[in-house]
């Protein structure tokens, strides 16, 4: 039998069929990828299946998690499929008694299959909206539907010394070039807009001031309190590449009394240019459409006294 004829069913063993066809796959597409093979073995189950071990499972999960939650899911269809036949048992031996009272409600020369079609449709009109209404309703999480198959999350590093982890905030800071000079930038999610400091314009752009655009909000809150802003300022900025280097042009708040030794992109312009960051085992960023041409992430110690040139 053929990896595409070869479907699953619940009266199958999952473990088994899941190695059956990894070896076919394997025979056919020996170069093949994990998240390939796990996405063309999620075809062959049936619909409920493969929608219970999609939301369960990431692309590139192993064979063994496909197969253990194939399992469990198994087992939860089992049972909603008894709870329906018990249902409908019971639903058919009220019928007949159903049958009686619904004859006797009715004249002889009325028909009541023509009344309760009319109401039938009405229903079934009402029953059509509201699963058109609960399709755009994300996944119901109540205790009830919680999934109990839980495995833990797999660390892309080595996990530090406990109370430590927080020295690897500075991950999301890069290195921008500013006319000749390089300056250190930090890419803040957290941050609304982007920021950068007065003493730090003072430092390495002395006649900043020129350049000074007015801006409506002066009072700017942040975790460590309030912040004055005196305007805003426009800075073309080069994030390097080794094959082609991007340019940006954000507008910078000015802060009065910030102490960020740097630049801050927030995520205003983040969103504008389509910058994401990636949490892989070295971590980078990508700017616009284009995902495969990645931007590293360095790790700095920016000093306050030395210039960066």
């Amino acid at each position: 039998m053929s990896f595409e004829n070869d479907k699953y069913s619940v009266d199958r063993d999952p473990y088994m069929w899941c190695l059956r066809q990894y070896k076919r796959l394997k025979a056919i597409y020996s170069q093949m990828n994990i998240q390939k093979r796990n996405h063309k073995l999620l075809t062959q189950m049936p619909g409920e299946l493969e929608n219970a071990v999609k939301c369960r499972c990431n692309h590139n999960c192993t064979l063994d998690d496909i197969a253990n939650t194939l399992q469990d899911a198994k087992k939860e269809f089992y049972a909603i499929e008894k709870v329906l036949e018990e249902e409908s048992s019971t639903e058919d031996s009220d019928s007949d008694s159903m049958g009686d009272a619904i004859r006797e409600h009715f004249h002889d020369d009325q028909d009541p299959k023509e009344e309760l079609l009319v109401e039938y449709q009405e229903e079934a009109q009402l029953e059509i909206q509201d699963i058109q209404l609960e399709a755009g309703i994300p996944q119901d999480t109540a205790n009830k539907n919680l999934c109990k198959h839980t495995q833990d999350a797999q660390t892309f590093l080595v996990t530090p010394s406990k109370g430590m982890e927080y020295i690897r905030g500075t991950a999301t800071k890069t290195t921008v070039c500013i006319g000749n000079a390089q300056h250190p930038m930090i890419i803040d999610t957290g941050a609304h807009c982007s920021i950068v400091a007065r003493n730090y314009l003072d430092y390495h752009f002395p006649s900043w001031e020129n350049q000074l655009l007015p801006t409506k909000a002066k009072n700017f809150k942040s975790a460590s309190g309030q912040m004055t802003s005196i305007g805003t300022i426009l800075k073309e900025i080069i994030i390097p590449h080794r094959k082609v280097n991007i340019r940006l042009n954000p507008e910078f708040v000015v802060l009065d009394d910030s102490h960020i030794q740097g630049l801050l992109l927030g995520i205003d312009y983040q969103r504008m240019y389509g910058i994401d960051i990636y949490n892989s085992k070295n971590r980078h960023i990508t700017i616009g459409t284009n995902k495969g041409k990645k931007f590293s992430l360095d790790i700095y110690q920016i000093s306050a006294q030395d210039p960066l040139e």
